[in-house]
């Protein structure tokens, strides 16, 4: 009786894992890992686009323990501030791969966080930072696109791997028939997605004026994935 109630406990804790660890298959979790890493880094180069117009020292207004001013350097709050918040990003991709592996529940401050929390936050906070210690008002267009690179970027990280039942999915009827030709062209959109809201983040971060030539790239990223699933699903009909 004991050995069957631990066997269920184990079964639960297996299931309670799968759901609340966040569980994704290797290729969906080294993607994420890849994108959201993009995505906490991506600030540096805002930084370094606004370089002379940075202060050599950033007040804080903090203190360490001796009582002494804790002000940045340029360079610190240049590559610093992003890079803290990559490390803390692989962290938790680190804990969710451990303890998906291990079929265990992980922190409680990992399953909050999550894959994507940390590197949105952290990409929003420097890009809203940088300018306003640099005393440069941002455009319209910037705002825009940084705001739908991140909302490409997840939908995309949806769509990757996505189950038959996901809110999310694209089911054509062609694909009634082949869960081939349904996880083909979402994993197809999932990644075109993601690599359309990258390009629109990147071009803002390196360029002041976005030029026509990312946009337009962004945007038949976005419609590929559809004639290209037809041509090798659709027709075979």
């Amino acid at each position: 009786m004991s050995s069957k109630k631990n066997a269920l406990s184990r079964s639960d804790e297996i299931r309670a894992a799968s759901f609340f660890g966040k569980h994704v298959s290797k290729e969906k979790a080294i993607l994420l890992f890849v994108v959201t890493s993009l995505i906490s880094v991506a600030p540096i180069f805002l930084g370094l686009r606004l370089k002379s117009a940075i202060p050599e020292i950033i007040t804080t207004g903090l203190t360490d323990l001796a009582g002494n001013d804790d002000s940045l350097p340029r360079w610190a709050f240049i590559y610093m501030i992003p890079g803290l918040f990559f490390v803390l990003n692989a962290i938790c991709h680190v804990q969710l791969y451990i303890h998906q592996r291990l079929s265990k529940l992980p922190p409680a401050p990992v399953r909050l966080l999550g894959r994507w929390i940390i590197p949105v936050l952290g990409f929003f906070f420097c890009v809203w930072a940088m300018p306003r210690v640099a005393s440069q008002s941002m455009p319209g267009a910037f705002k825009t696109a940084c705001i739908t690179g991140i909302i490409l970027i997840y939908a995309g990280g949806y769509l990757f791997d996505c189950k038959k039942d996901a809110a999310l999915s694209f089911n054509f009827k062609y694909m009634s028939r082949s869960e081939t030709a349904r996880k083909g062209t979402n994993d197809l959109a999932g990644i075109c997605f993601m690599v359309s809201g990258l390009i629109l983040i990147y071009s803002v971060m390196l360029m002041q004026d976005i030029p026509a030539v990312p946009i337009i790239i962004a945007v038949a990223l976005l419609i590929f994935p559809f004639p290209a699933s037809y041509m090798a699903y659709g027709r075979k009909r």
